[in-house]
């Protein structure tokens, strides 16, 4: 069972198209990696994942689209640097 106050964060890689995500508060927040764009689920309401919610939830947006950027970077800074690599796991984020 999913935790709302643990972060989950994912990520996509097709052929077709790269997405990354983060879902907590019972809110998922995708956003598209050629364009940019993004949309917020709110999991209470909408399950299925049918309605952008960012218009009623700015504020979760803004603070999930601010910890998927962050984890974004932090992946990217580890991923990039052998040296890295070879004597550290890679970072975890630590929840606030």
């Amino acid at each position: 069972e999913f935790q709302a106050d643990r972060t989950r964060y994912m990520m996509s890689d097709t052929p077709w198209k790269t997405q990354i995500g983060v879902m907590r508060w019972g809110f998922k927040l995708i956003r598209d990696g050629d364009t940019g764009g993004s949309v917020l689920y709110d999991l209470a309401k909408d399950p299925g994942e049918k309605v952008d919610a960012t218009g009623t939830h700015p504020e979760r947006a803004r603070e999930l689209k601010a910890r998927l950027s962050a984890w974004r970077r932090a992946q990217l800074e580890y991923y990039e640097n052998p040296l890295r690599q070879a004597c550290e796991y890679p970072p975890v984020i630590l929840e606030r």
